[in-house]
């Protein structure tokens, strides 16, 4: 590995998939899976009571989405291929403060 660097104050990531891991397309959504979840989330389906997106509750409504709606989303001849373990998941690494 080589060396960490720290994201710059007040800057979010997220990542559609682990090291070694693959994302996914799918041709249902014409986007890849992440991206569509991502979207909708933005779109409101992440929102809070008071109508707004937090990047928490935009992560938490990705990463829960993805894995869970994987497989209506994916060409079951795909999904078979797919190589799919307990570990596949999105990421998101919180903003910096300081």
């Amino acid at each position: 590995m080589g060396q960490r660097e720290l994201l710059p104050v007040k800057l979010s990531v997220m990542f559609a998939c682990s090291r070694g891991q693959q994302s996914f397309e799918s041709d249902k959504v014409r986007h890849g899976v992440f991206t569509y979840f991502l979207l909708e989330g933005l779109n409101g389906r992440a929102r809070d009571e008071s109508g707004e997106v937090s990047w928490l509750d935009l992560a938490t409504y990705v990463m829960k989405s993805v894995p869970r709606r994987l497989p209506e989303l994916m060409d079951s001849e795909d999904l078979a291929q797919a190589p799919i373990d307990s570990q596949s998941k999105c990421h998101a690494i919180e903003p910096r403060n300081n």
